[in-house]
């Protein structure tokens, strides 16, 4: 027996604790009894195997962040199983959030204000934004992460405040 071929489309759903994948799969063109997908964090290794007379299955429980190998055999009625496919790496997106990140304006309304939000992960400085508002929206914030922000106000002569305080912030898991 012969599988043709193994095209798998991931469909994950977005939590922080736990992430559900629906792997899909094109049907082969002999009589198939079962499909056996193996999911492993190595290419050789099985940590879930799922067993279905479908085109798809449902593996839950995986972790986001890490890559799983999956590979596909095909079961005749016989008992024959079809050689394995070579497995396909998935890295297991982390689920992200949008931040909308808000302050209190300089107190001096003579001069032209800039503000810098610094955004620190783990005591590395992520990314800085420059805006003249006192707001900022922040996307790609991974969810269960602990963030660091903290702002300095430039006026139209380069002079700059002292920062802020450090506010640390946990994105939320909205599931």
């Amino acid at each position: 027996m012969r599988l043709i071929y193994f095209v798998l489309l991931l469909i994950v759903s977005l939590s922080a604790k736990a992430v559900d994948v629906i792997a899909y799969w094109s049907t082969n063109q002999e009589p198939v009894a079962q499909y056996v997908l193996n999911v492993g964090s190595t290419p050789t290794d099985s940590l879930v195997q799922s067993t279905t007379p479908a085109s798809f299955a449902i593996i839950s429980n995986l972790v986001a962040g890490q890559t799983y190998y999956f590979s596909l055999c095909a079961r005749n009625v016989e008992g024959y199983e079809s050689n394995p496919t070579d497995p396909i790496p998935f890295t297991i997106p982390v689920p992200t959030a949008t931040l909308r990140a808000t302050w209190n304006p300089n107190n001096d309304p003579s001069q032209n204000i800039s503000y810098q939000l610094s955004v620190g992960l783990d005591g590395q400085l992520v990314t800085n934004v420059s805006t003249t508002g006192t707001e900022a929206n922040l996307p790609g914030m991974a969810i269960g992460r602990s963030y660091s922000f903290s702002i300095v106000a430039r006026n139209d002569e380069g002079q700059v405040s002292n920062p802020s305080d450090v506010v640390v912030f946990v994105v939320p898991d909205v599931a």
